[in-house]
């Protein structure tokens, strides 16, 4: 109860999660090339939108390039698929749901041997690591504030993950509103959509369009699909 009230924890539906990948990453896919193709959910939870897009990709890599071998394949398709969380526990299981994926689609029944899958997963807030006012430093400054990595977090996997752009952004963000005053002001400074009683649907779509190509660029402008909710 604890991690749900804190986390906003609800598992995304599956038609939803098909629904909005079918209307993000088949068309973002449809109007660019595969080689250098990104998907991102920046509130990932335990992987239902990565383990989705991961499947999506792995078929596709399957018929663009059949002549590579199996774990060439699997490793195209996990190279092309990003998350974060701020629950380090939820990444976790994210991870680790991917790795068994990958091994599955590859045709490997151990995890005993070493085959070097490394899914882009990071644990953190992105809000905080993905706002683009931050100094891309060794600390990220928001206004003058150092933010530090904590112990769960990868400061540098972070800031590889949300300071770039990608193909298409996906995710189920929170709900809830920020009961911390510090964090909802910081939050309003960072996202100009946030307006009185906001909920962090608001700066998350902000954010999701933030990390999605722009338009005139070296690639198509990207796809986003988000939850969201009715306020």
């Amino acid at each position: 109860e604890y991690a749900k009230k804190t986390y906003a924890l609800l598992q995304t539906p599956e038609f939803v999660e098909e629904f909005i990948l079918d209307q993000t990453l088949e068309p973002a896919l449809a109007d660019r090339p595969i080689e250098g193709f990104t998907l991102i959910d920046p509130t990932c939870g335990s992987g239902h939108f990565l383990l989705g897009a991961f499947q999506r990709l792995h078929k596709r890599w399957q018929q663009h390039a059949p002549a590579l071998g199996a774990r060439e394949l699997v490793a195209k398709a996990l190279d092309g698929v990003y998350g974060v969380d701020i629950n380090p526990f939820a990444v976790a299981i994210a991870r680790f749901r991917l790795l068994v994926a990958a091994l599955h689609a590859a045709g490997d029944n151990s995890i005993e041997e070493n085959i070097g899958y490394r899914p882009h997963l990071a644990a953190g807030d992105s809000l905080l690591w993905g706002a683009p006012q931050q100094a891309l430093d060794d600390d990220l400054l928001i206004f003058g504030t150092n933010l530090r990595a904590d112990a769960t977090e990868n400061a540098a996997a972070l800031k590889e993950i949300l300071h770039r752009h990608h193909d298409a952004v996906v995710g189920n963000p929170p709900y809830i509103t920020v009961k911390d005053s510090a964090l909802n002001g910081t939050y309003r400074l960072l996202y100009r959509t946030c307006h009185m009683k906001y909920a962090l649907t608001v700066p998350f779509m902000e954010l999701f369009f933030q990390l999605a190509h722009p338009a005139g660029g070296t690639r198509p402008a990207g796809w986003v699909g988000q939850i969201t909710s009715n306020a």
